[in-house]
């Protein structure tokens, strides 16, 4: 459970931060080890935007999210397989005009409906979360389009986290 607090931390620290500093995963080539239990080979039927999903869903819900990846300058966060994903109906930076190495940190978008549209995916093996990375999972990656089944968990901030049982990645 301190590492679920931990997580959610980090990214909401992540979240405020999403304007600053060098991207550091731009332009790199990813491939995941995660396990394959994770991919639906069909995108799970039923999928909610993200934002729809942070204002109705309740802890322990079954859900079924469609996000971007994206929201901070590193939605992968390291060494855990978690990541943030935003609503599609935000505009990330690409072709702003102002040339942001980091399009997919949404730095446009308020601070606070960031937070409102926005959820922590989390791959976890008997309760305890996994430490490979998710990105290049099916071509997982920054500024796509995802569809993740799961549970969803709250923490004491209202802040969403989806538990996830399945994902499938769109083209």
């Amino acid at each position: 459970m301190k590492t679920l607090k931990t997580l959610t931390t980090a990214a909401l620290f992540t979240l405020t931060l999403a304007c600053g500093g060098s991207g550091g995963e731009s332009g790199e080539t990813a491939s995941s080890d995660l396990p394959e239990r994770f991919y639906a080979a069909e995108a799970p039927a039923g999928a909610v935007d993200v934002g729809v999903a942070h204002a109705e869903l309740q802890d322990g819900e079954s859900a079924v999210v469609r996000g971007v990846v994206g929201g901070s300058t590193r939605p992968f966060v390291e060494g855990l397989a978690a990541f943030t994903i935003v609503d599609p109906a935000l505009e990330s930076c690409v072709g702003d005009g102002m040339g942001c190495e980091t399009p997919w940190d949404y730095c446009c978008v308020d601070p606070e409906t960031m937070v409102k549209q926005s959820a922590t995916i989390e791959l976890t093996d008997g309760g305890k979360l996994l430490t490979a990375s998710p990105r290049g999972f099916h071509g997982l990656d920054h500024l796509v389009t995802v569809v993740v089944e799961g549970t969803a968990k709250r923490d004491a901030q209202g802040n969403l986290t989806i538990v996830a049982s399945g994902m499938h990645p769109l083209p």
